[in-house]
This record gives C-alpha cells, structure tokens and sequence, in this order.
C-alpha cells in the first residue's frame, strides 16, 4: 500500500469481507501432488471461490456505489476486475460490468480521465463481442452519458442516455426501476440546463416507478441490497429538488415522501418508514383533507409500518 489510508480504505471497501476467500485462493499449491482427480478437484474448488469473491466484490462495489461512497467503491470493483481476468482473460466480456463500476466511482470522485479509460475499455470489449447483452449495452451507455453531464457536454449526454433506456426497455421494460436510472439522469442533466419542465417531468416518471414497483406482488424478491440503496439516494435527492423548487408543502413532495417510506417499509426499516409516512400523511391531510382516498391508503402505510417489531 502506498499510505495508511490507502490501506484502510482497501480494508474498509472489500478486503475485510472477501479475506477468507483470498487465503485460499493464496494457500499452498496443490495441483503438483495427488492424483489427476485430486488436483481437478482442487482446481475447481479455486474456481468456485473465484467466482464467490468475485460476486462478492462487485456487490460490495455497488451497495457503496449507490449510497455514494465512491472510494470506498473502488477496492471491491478492482477486486473483481482483477480477478475476473484471472479467471476469464483480459480484455474479455466477462471484464466489462466491473470496468462500469471502476468508472462510475471515479467519476463520482471527479476523476474524469481514469473513468474514461475504464469506459475505453469497456466500450472496445464491447466492440469485440457483436453479440453482448442489452444489460451491458444499456450500462456503458449510461456511463457515458454521465460522463459527458458531468463534463458540460450535455447533448452528447443526453444521446447516450437515451440509448441506455432504450437497451435497458427492450430488456426489462420501459416502466421498471432498472431502466428509471437512465430517466433519473436525463432529469438531472436538464436540472443543470435549468430546463425544469423537462427535468421534473422526468423525476416524476421516476418518482411513478418506484412507487408502482412498491406496491406490486414480487417487489420483496427483486429488490437487491443494491437496489434499495439506489432507490433511497435517487428518491432523497428528487425529494430534496422538489421540496426546494415547489415548496415543502406541495402534494409532489409528499408523494415522495409516501413513496420513500414505501420503500422503507418493504425493507422494514420501521423508524424510517414511520417518519417518512407520517411527514406525508401530515401533508396530504393538509392539501386534500382527511377522508381522501390518497391520504386514507398513506394512513394505512404507516399503521402497517408502526405494526412491525420496535427492533427495525
């Protein structure tokens, strides 16, 4: 390591979660003695721990990604990217979701020109492989339009972005919430346009989403620890522009309010759920009345949420 903090935050982002892993991956040599079966069976006991720490490392990259944390991002994704060129080969498609999460930490961190090389890479992979996934398509596209918002050049951002919804809804749809991540960021580059009909319009196909995905039969399973720590920070800061652009009063800031603690709930996070359901429940009372059918099912939110254990 090349400092103390360098080495801390390695530990901190991934190290202390796959070390176990990475001990038998480094333990002594086996595939020169036993028999031919034994030292197969050694060498697919390293694959699947390969495997292992890699999932690993890109989960732990992306449940920091999406609250924000990018440096400590960084040390799980060059983990995987590592690792998986070990198993795979450099250069190869199986390399290209952890060059994406190598450039969105850096370009969360402003570092511009390393995330354009890890969106080079990715995007030559990608030239290599007619064939690849619209999952893949649709998150370098994204990328890239990031990149581009955040450099100024917000046309370009904004072609990249629609072809990252475009690949994201032949894939999953146009209304699912893997595909109101390119929506969210085309909002965001007409915020810094200042165009806000354009941007709220957007946030609120956002805001939509989410609250449908909610309130639907399957949301529990298919909601990853990832997912919800993106849906918490995309909601938060949409709540925090339409509370600052509409007021604190108005029934969109509520819905959010509603939707966040929704999301809450599901996660059964009780504390936080009842303090976003009753701060919309208070202002959905105020604007349309008790007895409204809109501010009845928010009541009916937080006595769910106020029904789970204290513990959550």
């Amino acid at each position: 390591y090349c400092s103390h903090d360098h080495r801390t935050l390695d530990w901190d982002g991934i190290h202390e979660k796959i070390c176990g892993a990475i001990s038998v991956i480094r333990g002594p040599a086996g595939d020169k003695v036993g028999s031919d079966e034994e030292r197969a069976a050694r060498e697919n006991e390293l694959h699947d721990f390969r495997m292992a720490l890699i999932e690993a490392a890109k989960n732990e990259a992306m449940r920091y990604l999406a609250r924000g944390d990018f440096e400590l991002a960084i040390p799980g994704a060059l983990q995987a990217l590592r690792h998986s060129a070990q198993v795979f080969g450099s250069g190869r498609l199986e390399l290209i979701p952890h060059y994406l999460l190598l450039a969105e930490a850096n370009m969360g961190l402003d570092r511009h020109k390393q995330a354009e090389e890890y969106l080079s890479l990715a995007n030559w992979a990608v030239v290599k492989t007619p064939d690849v996934g619209l999952d893949v398509r649709s998150q370098l596209h994204r990328n890239f339009g990031k990149l581009y918002a955040s450099q100024g050049r917000h046309e370009e951002a904004l072609q990249q972005l629609a072809h990252d919804v475009y690949y994201s809804s032949l894939m999953v749809g146009p209304e699912h919430i893997d595909t109101c991540a390119g929506y969210y960021s085309m909002g965001n580059v007409f915020y810094s346009l200042q165009a806000n009909e354009a941007c709220f319009g957007f946030y609120a196909l956002v805001v939509d989403i989410w609250k449908a995905f909610l309130k639907s039969e399957n949301c529990k399973e298919e909601l990853t620890e990832p997912k919800r720590e993106e849906g918490i920070e995309v909601l938060s800061r949409i709540l925090e522009k339409r509370a600052s652009y509409l007021g604190q009063e108005h029934l969109d800031v509520a819905e959010v309010h509603l939707t966040l603690g929704l999301l809450h709930e599901i996660c059964a996070e009780r504390l936080a759920a009842k303090e976003q359901l009753t701060l919309a429940v208070d202002l959905y009372e105020r604007n349309l009345g008790p007895n409204h059918e809109t501010t009845i099912a928010a009541k009916e939110a937080r006595a769910r949420a106020l029904d789970m254990s204290p513990t959550s």
